[in-house]
């Protein structure tokens, strides 16, 4: 029976109607869509009449820092639904952890027909977790349960030490990934991200970026409600996980990964249209390419430009929005380059799509020419670093919509120009410890030490001026902390490094070989054992 959102009297929703509703439209940021995701394939297994219950493990880490805080707030829902979550000791233990649930349903004495893995972590923690995530993708995901692979990308680095990007990452475990735009498209994609699953056998990410994490967008509950089952290739659902990874059975194992698995991943995705022509008409000459967040920036871009959605069909442009961008179905880029002289792939950091689009194409009469880093002469178009929004997309939609008559050249300015308003001066105030807390005082090295920061709120050293802190040297990966200062024993000075530790109880931060013991022990810091973690 579905449960129709009732406002109250003063027009909004209450958050627990948020995840019980089934049809109706609700607001949602990107964190609630993956919180609500579970709930919403639960229900559509039981009405297939499987009994799945759902695992979920993960460290947290922004863009997804707030999903375990969230699944905390929605407990009792998640179990009246079945699902269970156990936050991870760190990333490489949960994703072991979520192994044991496809495995499961291998042993005698099963008695659900399948268990659903859910794994979150950002992109950093990905990276920690590769090991455990290729043994488990290679055991593979049981047809009845699904796997899945949760991962937050920070592009600008907004709450992070490095510019976040997962793709090629993803690429090389052979996981297949969905790249979603919106909150919509989070719990849409979602619930393919976990047939895929079932279906080739293969754990299955998902990609959330910062600005559809943090973003929030209205969702369209009875769309999804009564969206049909996804059509699954022959030959899906055959996969039966092992976790004896030695020969004889590593081999097969193996083959069946890069051949039979990912195959049924591109069959899947031309089957049921993850990646979509929008605006196709017969003078088309220009085709671009997006995927998740920035098919949206495009979006808007094109408007700023007067090509709206409704205006592409007699334009010479037409658009191909990606929904998996790997392993990217050959048959949807073929049909989609079909009459082009060429292709602008858009996306941010490295030419992953734009690689794949030339490969694709490469040897066939007539191919487009592919552009994206680089256009037609070798020069920069689009960048490489940083966060790829709207701004950032129009100087290279400008100059390759004018080359294809899309627009004038004298065109392409917005008619309303967006305006930087200065903010009035005050004095500088950089972020310090919070007020009351033990790092005010204890935090404080001696004479000439140098000090490193690390992944938590003693991050914000590297802000703090030198005479509140020391000499800063720079901050270190997560598990890293004070480790760069054993080599500065035998290379330099009798300079001491310390790191400011405030997550562990436990830690304090002893002195490199070269330092004398009297100011290890006036330079101790006492430990936080409130502060959550950076990641």
């Amino acid at each position: 029976m579905n449960v129709t959102v009732a406002p109250h009297s003063s027009g909004t929703v209450t958050p627990q109607e948020r995840y019980s509703a089934e049809v109706g439209r609700v607001q949602l940021t990107g964190v609630q869509a993956l919180a609500r995701l579970p709930i919403d394939q639960h229900r559509r297994d039981l009405d297939a009449g499987r009994d799945v219950a759902t695992f979920i493990s993960g460290y947290e880490g922004s863009p997804l820092a707030g999903y375990d805080l969230e699944l905390g707030r929605q407990k009792g829902l998640l179990e009246a639904n079945d699902v269970v979550f156990v936050p991870g000791l760190n990333e490489e233990s949960a994703a072991t952890a979520v192994q044991g649930s496809q495995l499961a349903n291998t042993l005698d004495g099963a008695v659900r027909d399948g268990v659903l893995g859910i794994w979150y972590g950002k992109a950093p923690g990905l990276d920690r977790a590769k090991d455990a995530l290729r043994h488990g993708n290679l055991m593979g995901a049981h047809p009845a349960g699904g796997a899945l692979v949760l991962v937050g990308d920070d592009p600008a680095a907004k709450s992070s030490s490095v510019p976040c990007a997962s793709d090629l990452a993803l690429a090389d475990l052979n996981i297949p990934y969905l790249y979603p735009a919106d909150s919509q498209d989070v719990i849409e994609l979602g619930l393919h991200a976990v047939a895929l699953s079932r279906a080739t056998g293969l754990w299955v990410g998902m990609k959330i970026v910062t600005a559809v994490a943090d973003g929030s967008s209205g969702v369209d509950l009875t769309r999804i409600s009564r969206s049909p089952l996804p059509m699954v290739p022959r030959g899906a659902g055959q996969h039966v996980p092992t976790a004896r990874l030695l020969q004889p059975t590593l081999g097969p194992l193996e083959r069946d990964l890069v051949t039979t698995r990912l195959r049924l991943a591109e069959e899947y995705a031309s089957l049921n249209g993850l990646n979509r022509v929008v605006g196709r008409g017969a003078s088309d000459t220009l085709g671009i390419v997006a995927a998740g967040r920035t098919w949206q920036d495009l979006l808007a871009a094109l408007e700023r430009v007067g090509l709206t959605q409704g205006a592409l069909e007699s334009s010479t442009v037409r658009l191909l929005k990606v929904d998996m961008p790997w392993p990217l179905s050959p048959g949807s880029v073929r049909d989609f380059a079909d009459g082009l002289d060429e292709i602008l792939v858009l996306e941010e950091k490295r030419s992953f799509m734009e690689s794949a689009v030339r490969d694709i194409l490469y040897g066939r009469d007539g191919a487009p020419k592919v552009t994206g880093k680089r256009d037609d002469e070798g020069k920069d178009l689009v960048p490489a670093y940083g966060e790829l929004d709207v701004d950032g997309l129009l100087p290279s939609l400008r100059k390759r919509l004018a080359a294809h008559r899309a627009i004038e050249p004298a065109e392409g300015l917005p008619a309303h120009r967006r305006v930087l308003l200065p903010l009035a001066p005050a004095d500088k105030r950089a972020p310090y410890f919070c007020s009351g807390c033990p790092h005010n005082s204890s935090t404080k090295p001696g004479g000439d030490s140098l000090v490193g920061g690390g992944i938590g709120c003693h991050a914000m050293v590297l802000l703090m001026e030198e005479s509140q802190v020391g000499t800063v040297t720079g901050l270190s990966q997560m598990g890293g902390r004070a480790c760069s200062g054993l080599a500065s024993h035998p290379s330099s000075t009798a300079r001491t490094m310390f790191r400011i530790l405030v997550t562990a109880p436990s830690t304090t931060p002893g002195p490199s070989p070269s330092a004398p013991p009297s100011r290890a022990a006036s330079t101790s810091p006492t430990s936080c054992s409130t502060t959550r973690p950076w990641r």
